[in-house]
């Protein structure tokens, strides 16, 4: 499990963010990624987006771009604002290694971390529940599935850091069980106090 650097949220999840609506009055895509590593940026968020972006490329294409542009809430489109999800994060990779090498960072994970089975099927649990949600339609569907093979194949960290991304950007309603269920799962994933918290705005309990 990563330790905790921040209580925020951090890597591929954040970055995502801040592809919203008006993102493009920033200029592309690269001009987003600058803001992110930026002069003094802490050296584990890059670090993090690195190991992030190298397990979310472990994903079929398709995949890789359709759970991107959810995260965006569609605000970012592949052949438009990219060519490919592959692409995409093979450029994103080497600009974080760029930044790291230039602050001496030289040796960079060439691996992954061994996949703990608890969390993989847990979080791949959670994501696998939400499949009957009423906010969810077909596209979406695709989506979770994707998300629920790469929690119990690959990183159920960035697993569940791109589900609540993703039910964030769709302004969907969650019920308090589910905030309650959601919050449990970050503290064991050992995300930072805010990353889960960042959704209760979203809590209602008027359809049960």
């Amino acid at each position: 499990m990563r330790d905790r650097f921040t209580e925020l949220d951090y890597g591929l999840s954040l970055l995502s963010s801040m592809y919203h609506q008006d993102w493009r009055s920033s200029g592309d895509w690269t001009a987003i990624l600058e803001i992110f590593l930026w002069e003094e940026q802490a050296p584990p968020a890059v670090l993090a987006l690195y190991e992030d972006v190298a397990a979310f490329g472990r994903l079929p294409r398709a995949e890789i771009e359709d759970v991107w542009t959810a995260s965006t809430d569609n605000n970012f489109i592949f052949g438009r604002d990219a060519d490919s999800g592959d692409e995409w994060l093979s450029a994103i990779q080497e600009h974080c290694r760029m930044w790291l090498v230039a602050r001496g960072v030289s040796t960079l994970p060439a691996g992954f971390p061994v996949l703990e089975r608890a969390p993989a099927e847990a979080v791949g649990a959670q994501i696998g529940s939400l499949i009957g949600w009423r906010d969810v339609d077909g596209r979406l569907i695709r989506v979770l599935a994707a998300l629920k093979r790469f929690a119990e194949t690959l990183s159920p960290d960035l697993a569940f850091r791109l589900l609540l991304r993703i039910v964030d950007a769709r302004r969907m309603e969650i019920s308090s069980q589910l905030y309650h269920e959601l919050a449990l799962l970050g503290r064991s994933l050992n995300c930072g106090e805010f990353v889960v918290s960042s959704l209760e705005y979203l809590v209602s309990d008027a359809n049960g």
